[in-house]
């Protein structure tokens, strides 16, 4: 079994590589915005922003749920989705920072 060793970078950098490997497809991206400007939503409103297979929408939704940037809450008998607020406010203020420091250094 592999062993991670996500902790020999330190957080901030894993932290980047998350949003990275998040931003690294449209259809999340969507979903993040659609819920950004929507506030939560059932799956088939989500589906209906993508136009994709609704497994493949609902992979892209596991993605963004098992790295912590949407949460689910359960309305019976439907899953309602949301942004994981906490989370991508920290990751709000860490790009920020990121972005300052690169540009004091590149210039």
């Amino acid at each position: 079994m592999a062993h991670s060793k996500a902790d020999l970078f330190g957080q901030p950098i894993y932290d980047m590589s998350r949003w990275n490997k998040v931003r690294s497809h449209p259809a999340r991206m969507i979903i993040l915005d659609y819920l950004l400007h929507h506030g939560p939503s059932p799956f088939w409103k989500l589906n209906q922003q993508i136009f994709l297979h609704p497994s493949t929408v609902s992979g892209h939704i596991a993605f963004l749920i098992l790295h912590g940037f949407i949460g689910i809450r359960t309305k019976y008998p439907k899953a309602i989705y949301e942004l994981n607020y906490p989370a991508c406010n920290g990751l709000a203020v860490m790009l920020h920072e990121y972005e300052l420091d690169f540009h004091k250094k590149v210039g």
